[in-house]
């Protein structure tokens, strides 16, 4: 017998339906969960929701990937503007057009975001711009092509150094000490207008400082103290005694995961922290690293930059109380996998050169998003500025 299970039915008035993950309809007779099995229609349940992930050539972007793609339950599309200039989230037309080719998604895991707490203290406006085009893009695109669910890859540093000495917990207010983490404000924001406003499940994760295979190019403590340290080079520390909840990227993307195969009860629009609960001081890290490594460090000593923070410590308890038994790599552990990886990685041939042939070092912001120069303006708005058009233009993407 072959059946085709599918995630969404039309109830009497024609409107469309989601299972809710880990139950079958009541209409499925019980011959045919008899014939397949309740874990064959569930794999085929999962098989045919789609699922969109925007940075997928970034440093999570490519671990999650790769986690999707060794599943065999999961229908996925990844995109990347290193790897196809049609894939900038800033035009709505491109966004719009991968829709239609690929879509419909009942899923967005969105990635794609400038980083660089450093380049919105320079450039803030372009960072803040970036970041919120991208994100009203997505959102209006989901909109009109009935996404389910949002899941937005924000950031532990939202709520500042609010609630200093102790868990920073979800309901804690935000207080961003950086153009970058308003940025990731006003997308939580704008995340919960087109949750409430358009029915869609919109879920900001706050990461905690996330280490792991794929990071070669992140320009963050790990990363470059092992980076630097394998090659003889000098790491530049910014104050001994700052505070960071670091987390291995495999738990993360578990709990992406996990929030891509369907939870139970989910609101419609939710914070989550995805952290460990622990921080430790710079000083902490690098001894740790000299251990693993075994080879001389070359550090250079400065002042705290700003816009960085005194510490960070995310709560997990109420990502715990959703996702039982959430495992969390160990510190120490988790470092040993990063430094191994380091010095044994394989190039990514296609995204490394990509980013050789399209990315000169002075444009490239992160391994993730390129700002480009705009071309010739597709529209004859007046006052069409750094690549945006403006409100009012008949092409506008807000």
């Amino acid at each position: 017998m072959n059946l085709l299970v599918t995630p969404l039915f039309m109830n009497r008035s024609g409107e469309r339906k989601s299972l809710i993950f880990g139950r079958i309809p009541k209409h499925f007779g019980k011959d045919i969960i008899k014939t397949l099995g309740r874990r064959q229609i569930m794999n085929n349940f999962m098989t045919s929701r789609k699922t969109l992930v925007t940075g997928a050539a970034g440093f999570i972007g490519r671990n999650l990937m790769k986690a999707l793609k060794d599943s065999s339950i999961l229908s996925f599309t990844g995109i990347d503007i290193l790897i196809d200039s049609k894939h900038d989230l800033r035009d709505l037309h491109n966004i719009e057009d991968i829709f239609k080719e690929t879509g419909p998604y009942d899923t967005i895991i969105h990635l794609a975001a400038l980083t660089s707490v450093q380049l919105s203290m320079t450039d803030p406006a372009r960072v803040i711009l970036e970041n919120i085009y991208m994100m009203v893009n997505l959102l209006e695109a989901a909109r009109k092509y009935k996404t389910r669910r949002i899941i937005f890859a924000s950031s532990g540093s939202v709520t500042g150094n609010y609630g200093n000495v102790g868990l920073k917990s979800e309901a804690m207010p935000t207080e961003p000490m950086s153009p970058y983490s308003a940025s990731k404000v006003a997308c939580e924001q704008l995340g919960c207008s087109y949750a409430k406003s358009f029915n869609m499940n919109f879920i900001a994760l706050r990461l905690g400082n996330v280490h792991g295979p794929y990071s070669e190019k992140k320009n963050n403590l790990i990363s470059n103290l092992i980076r630097n340290t394998l090659g003889g080079d000098t790491t530049t520390i910014y104050g001994m005694d700052v505070e960071r909840d670091y987390i291995y990227v495999e738990d993360v993307i578990n709990v992406i995961v996990k929030f891509i195969q369907g939870t139970p009860a989910l609101g419609i629009f939710d914070i989550y922290n995805v952290g460990t609960g622990v921080r430790h001081k710079t000083r902490e890290v690098i001894d740790h690293i000299n251990d693993i490594i075994k080879s001389p460090m070359k550090l250079s000593l400065v002042e705290r930059r700003e816009g960085d923070l005194t510490s960070v410590r995310l709560s997990p308890v109420k990502l715990n109380t959703i996702f039982d038994g959430l495992k969390i790599t160990q510190f120490e552990e988790g470092l040993v996998k990063t430094a191994e990886w380091f010095k044994n990685r394989e190039i990514d041939d296609e995204v490394d050169k990509v980013k050789e042939q399209q990315t000169p070092p002075s444009m490239m912001y992160n391994e993730r998003l390129l700002f480009k120069e705009p071309e010739e303006p597709s529209c004859d708005c007046p006052d069409r500025k750094d690549g945006f058009h403006q409100p009012g233009c008949k092409t506008t993407n807000i």
